[in-house]
């Protein structure tokens, strides 16, 4: 079924699958990997639920937590579905502020949030390109930088500057 389950001959399950999903992730994407890989990432989407969230039998904080973190490491996750899965996440805060009524829970749902919520914003070395390819102290260079964001939220304006190694600003930066 593609899966992986918490023990040997047990069935397949959400969280171990979703576990094993992030690890693998970190792997080269070697035949064997990308064969098994693809067939969890099946498993864990044949896990969504009508309300949204995943689970085995039933939707599942915890699980769906889970398969945020396997969906987001394999680059699944779209910005509808993050908007959806967030909007379903939301939906089942409980009026003392927690999920599932534990810190526990809470914590891992606020965790996912996160990561559907907000920008992540990065630069690459191969995202940065000097007009040059060297230059004397003192002299001007022009550096092209192309900013990306690589979460699942639409960024604000912000502000991009270069520092010394000593930690002082290059100028005023420019915002993007």
């Amino acid at each position: 079924d593609g899966g992986w389950p918490f023990s040997t001959g047990g069935p397949s399950r959400l969280e171990p699958t979703s576990r094993v999903l992030r690890l693998l992730a970190r792997f080269p994407r070697t035949p064997a990997v990308t064969t098994a890989s693809e067939a969890g990432l099946s498993f864990v989407q044949a896990r969504r639920q009508p309300d949204g969230l995943f689970g085995d039998d039933s939707p599942s904080l915890f699980g769906s937590v889970f398969a945020i973190a396997a969906l987001d490491a394999w680059s699944r996750l779209t910005t509808a579905d993050a908007i959806a899965l967030s909007t379903a996440l939301l939906s089942r805060q409980q009026q003392d502020g927690s999920w599932g009524g534990t810190s526990h829970v809470t914590a891992a749902v606020l965790t996912a949030l996160r990561r559907l919520l907000t920008p992540n914003l990065t630069v690459a070395a191969s995202d940065v390109a000097l007009a040059q390819a060297s230059a004397t102290e003192g002299e001007e260079v022009s550096v092209q930088v192309t900013v990306r964001n690589t979460g699942y939220a639409p960024v604000a304006p912000f502000l991009v500057r270069a520092y010394e190694s000593n930690g002082l600003p290059f100028g005023a930066g420019t915002v993007v």
